[in-house]
This record gives structure tokens, C-alpha cells and sequence, in this order.
């Protein structure tokens, strides 16, 4: 009786333990984070093969860079900024799907030499950030650095749909 009983419970703890392990959680599949990478890159992928079918209106343009966003109806699906002057070009671009952020780009390039010298890509679920890779390099999700910028994002987001409304 006592070895059954082992043996169930060992049992129970493989069948608990499993799926936590492969990425579920009551019942429910997580991604991880190469995959929430590789999902937000595939539709990213898709609104820029597409960009030229989506209405794009200005925001703003001078000789120093420009902003535009582009959409689908009314259907915000992306914003591009570009800000030059004689040290750096900085370009960043949102993405958006169903009407939430799903990825920012910041690039930031030397502009003598042309070289990059920063670039920033964060991965959103939710309009949470759940991936934030700096230099080709993830930062860690416990860092107190990841958790300050994921907490101001919604305030962020909430000023640039207001900004971009049609």
C-alpha cells in the first residue's frame, strides 16, 4: 500500500511539473520568448510587405526628420520618426495590431560614420512589455531597469494613441 501510494504521488508531482515546465499554465499555453519574438517579428514582417497599401498622413516634417503614421481604415498599424543633426540620425518605429503596441525600434546611428551605435527593440504583449532586447543583448526581466521601464509604458502608449488618433 504505501509503495501504490508512492508511486501515485510521484506520479501527481510529473504531472504537475511537466507542464509548468513546457510553458503551461492552468491549461493555458506561454509562449516563450523566443517565440513572442519570432510571433511580434512575423506580423511586423507583414505591416512593412504591406506598408504601401495603408494610408500614410504626415505628422510632421522639416529638414531635421519626420513623422508618419500609417493605417489601415482607421486602423493605426504603424508610426516611423526619424530625427537627424550632425552627430546622430535616431529612427524609431511602433507597430501596432488590434489597436495595441506590439513593438517599439529605437536605432541610433553615428552619422559621420554611419555605424550603428544603439539600437533598442521592445516586445510587447498586451501593451506589456515582455521582451526587451538592447545591442542584440535581452535584458533581464527581474532587473530593476526592466521592471521601471515596463511600469511607465502604458502611460506612453496611452499619449501616443491620443497623438495618432485619426
Amino acid at each position: 500500500m504505501k509503495k501504490y501510494f508512492f508511486l501515485l504521488a510521484a506520479n501527481l508531482m510529473l504531472a504537475f511539473s511537466a507542464p509548468a515546465q513546457m510553458g503551461i499554465l492552468d491549461g493555458v499555453y506561454l509562449e516563450s520568448d523566443e517565440e513572442v519574438v519570432a510571433r511580434i517579428e512575423s506580423i511586423k514582417a507583414d505591416i512593412d510587405a504591406h506598408l504601401s497599401s495603408y494610408t500614410k498622413i504626415e505628422k510632421a516634417k522639416d529638414s531635421l526628420g519626420y513623422r508618419y503614421a500609417y493605417y489601415k481604415g482607421n486602423e493605426l498599424k504603424k508610426i516611423k520618426a526619424f530625427h537627424k543633426n550632425q552627430d546622430n540620425f535616431q529612427s524609431a518605429s511602433w507597430y501596432f495590431q488590434n489597436g495595441k503596441v506590439i513593438l517599439a525600434v529605437s536605432i541610433l546611428t553615428d552619422a559621420p560614420e554611419k555605424t550603428i551605435f544603439n539600437s533598442e527593440k521592445l516586445y510587447f504583449d498586451n501593451e506589456q512589455l515582455t521582451v526587451w532586447i538592447v545591442a542584440g543583448k535581452p535584458i533581464d526581466k527581474n532587473s530593476n531597469y526592466f521592471k521601471r521601464t515596463a511600469s511607465t509604458m502604458p502611460a506612453n502608449f496611452s499619449k501616443l494613441k491620443e497623438q495618432y488618433a485619426k
